[in-house]
């Protein structure tokens, strides 16, 4: 099993003793005349530290999964990024591009999309724009600390014996004024859920410009 890495591939091993993953990777390379250097090896383990996340593999033996997870480090560094900006009011260029690299590692591998929540926020910080942060802009990075501090495991099974999706239809609406989000819930064995609940203003303020939240469609 590999995963790319900027200019590198690397191997997760799934057998403890074994390293037939890094093994036939550098066959590839070498095949191709561009065999990698033994100093460029790792010896297999159970865990793997990337930059912001960590791989554990395990339990793959046992319990057929492996599992991803913001290093603790890497956690206590973005919150810390994002206190000193709300502090000061101003996010600049460098600690934006800085901040931005790494909730991509950490979200990317293990809450999914809501790290993009603060990307258009980042990206025009990363830019050179004004660094001054506005009201929005404060909401944004408080919903991003967050989701950071609650950061959970995310499980993935290797498994044949599957158990059946969850499967969530949401859908947003208007009603007087408040923007309300409605759901359905299968979970392929009970009859269907449903609901609907109030967006929180500050979940809207950070989606949504202030000059475009009264807007209906």
């Amino acid at each position: 099993m590999a995963a790319s890495y900027f200019d590198d591939e690397l191997a997760v091993e799934f057998l403890g003793a074994s390293d037939v993953s890094q093994r036939g990777i550098q066959c590839v390379f070498t095949c191709m005349g561009a065999q990698p250097q033994a100093s460029k090896s790792f010896v297999p383990t159970a865990n793997r530290r990337y930059l912001g996340a960590s791989v554990h593999v395990g339990d793959f033996s046992s319990m057929g999964l492996i599992r991803f997870q913001p290093k603790t480090s890497t956690a206590h560094k973005v919150c810390s990024k994002i206190s000193a900006a709300r502090e000061t009011g101003s996010l600049d260029r460098d600690a934006a591009g800085k901040l931005r690299g790494d909730i991509t590692w950490m979200f990317s591998l293990c809450a999914g999309q809501v790290g993009k929540i603060a990307g258009p926020l980042l990206a025009e910080k990363q830019q050179g724009f004004d660094p001054a942060l506005s009201e929005a802009h404060q909401h944004t990075l408080t919903l991003l600390q967050f989701v950071t501090q609650h950061a959970e495991p995310r499980d993935i099974m290797l498994r044949a014996d599957l158990q059946e999706p969850v499967l969530v239809y949401s859908d947003a609406s208007f009603e007087h004024g408040v923007l309300r989000l409605g759901w359905v819930i299968f979970d392929g064995s009970l009859q269907p859920v449903g609901g609907t609940c109030e967006v929180p203003e500050l979940v809207l303020q950070a989606w949504v410009p202030r000059d475009q939240q009264n807007f209906s469609r």
